[in-house]
């Protein structure tokens, strides 16, 4: 029928123009399907893959392990499967430029892949860390794999750059039994946080490594009823001023109690946990509040001190505007030039525009900022002429011998001496001793003390029956 119509309208030629149109819309319509359908796989895979290792990433470990877990367990036949991390701490200091950095992820792939047997591959879990699967090998023979796998990092000669030495750190999840690979790969990297079994640089997994993730799966899912229940609280470290013996001032510590007041977790054990999941924010402006508590109590019972609370760079980075915190200020009649903001001395090292701006923010409003734990990591004199701090507190780390020696009372008093020239306040934490103090009171006594020979940290009640004690 359609011949014939095409024959009535034109000729033959017609009918083939038109039956190689419909072939090759048939043709395009396939071509866009194929087109699409490998856009979707290849989709899927970068998902699971590293450019820059052409391996595996994290996710793509998991669903390797998933996916292969019969041929694995098949191939361990005398020992079971082991998961390895492997902890490139310093990477970040090989620097091969931006064309090169393939190719220095490449190669350091490749060095954990030599020697790899049947089922066993490597994959970049993130910048720095390389996970492994590997099958049938005892603890010798895994540990003298992975010292192989070192000796060749560090014969590795970078193009632009040469040669380096990798600070690495390694975690062993011996015997593992794939059931859950997300959560085990997990543990396996938290393997080198919490490892109590260590063999030099080689961390192994045991129940000790998931009792700690337990436990700060615990903390993380209790927070929220912690804070409402006001087991979440503010204690208090006061600061004494030397010449005085005055305390002119404390530092407002937050602490997680049980219901009679004992202390339930110390903030090492959670802190961290906070900062890594963003619920710092919170805790550092229920201690801000705090401090505001403390002075205006302080100024109604005629006490001018100063208060200071910790901020985290996180917090730092989120205040885009400081209205929250002066509407707290303005709500307990507090003079922000009465609240120091404590940051640590390892944040400004790392500092972008937003801590920048909220540190320049804190100051027009008039808080006072402080550089907190001077000495401990990072110390570099640079951050002393390109910051403006109102006080440097000198870590504790300096008096925990309590000046024994000739060479530490040296480092106390070059110290001292230094940021005196600075023209900023030095508060010095750690103090516990009297010998310490004797042997300050010859070196500088224009400065304030914390520490235990004063006061451990208090509850807050107890801080302000501390204020007309003269010591």
């Amino acid at each position: 029928m359609l011949d014939k119509v095409l024959f009535q309208i034109g000729s033959f030629e017609v009918t083939v123009l038109v039956v190689v149109l419909v072939a090759l819309l048939i043709v395009l319509l396939v071509a866009a399907m194929a087109f699409r359908q490998n856009y979707i796989i290849q989709v899927r895979l970068s998902r699971l893959m590293d450019a820059e290792s052409a391996k595996h990433n994290h996710e793509g470990f998991v669903t390797l392990l998933r996916k292969r877990k019969k041929k694995i367990l098949k191939n361990s036949r005398q020992v079971s499967p082991a998961i390895v991390i492997f902890s490139l701490d310093n990477l970040g200091g090989v620097y091969v430029g931006y064309k090169n950095q393939r190719l220095l992820m490449r190669t350091i792939s490749d060095v954990f892949t030599e020697g790899l047997k049947k089922q066993e591959f490597v994959t970049r879990i993130d910048f720095s860390k390389f996970g492994l699967i590997v099958t049938d090998r005892n603890r010798e023979e895994l540990k003298e794999f992975i010292l192989k796998c070192i000796e060749r990092l560090n014969e590795i000669e970078f193009p632009n750059y040469g040669y380096y030495t990798f600070d690495v750190t390694c975690a062993v999840y011996e015997a593992v039994p794939l059931e859950n690979p997300k959560d085990e790969v997990a543990l396996a990297i938290q393997t080198l946080k919490y490892a109590v079994v260590k063999d030099g640089n080689i961390y192994y997994y045991s129940q000790d490594v998931l009792d700690k993730v337990n436990k700060l799966e615990e903390i993380n899912a209790s927070k929220e009823s912690a804070m409402e229940e006001g087991c979440i609280i503010p204690y208090v470290q006061p600061k004494v001023d030397f010449k005085t013996g005055k305390v002119v001032g404390g530092e407002v510590l937050v602490r997680w109690i049980n219901d009679d007041g004992s202390i339930k977790y110390f903030p090492d054990e959670f802190v961290p946990l906070f900062e890594s999941n963003g619920y710092i924010r919170q805790i550092d402006l229920k201690m801000f509040e705090a401090a505001c508590i403390i002075l205006q109590n302080a100024k109604n019972t005629g006490h001018d001190i100063v208060v200071s609370t910790n901020f985290s760079k996180l917090t730092l980075n989120s205040l885009r505007k400081i209205d929250q915190l002066l509407e707290i200020t303005t709500k307990y009649g507090v003079n922000p030039s009465s609240i120091e903001i404590e940051i640590t001395e390892s944040e400004f090292v790392s500092t972008n525009q937003a801590f920048t701006a909220s540190i320049l923010r804190l100051r027009q409003a008039g808080f006072r900022i402080a550089m907190d734990d001077f000495g401990k990591d990072y110390s570099s004199l640079s951050l002393l002429t390109e910051n403006r701090f109102d006080t440097i507190k000198v870590d504790k780390f300096f008096f925990e011998n309590s000046l024994a020696t000739d060479k530490e009372k040296n480092i106390a008093k070059n110290i001292i001496n230094l940021l005196s020239s600075v023209g900023c306040k030095i508060c010095l934490e750690g103090i516990e001793t009297l010998t310490c103090l004797d042997y300050l009171a010859t070196v500088n006594r224009q400065v304030l003390l914390q520490g235990y020979y004063f006061s451990k940290p208090i509850p807050e009640v107890k801080f302000e029956q501390f204020l007309d004690t003269i010591f």
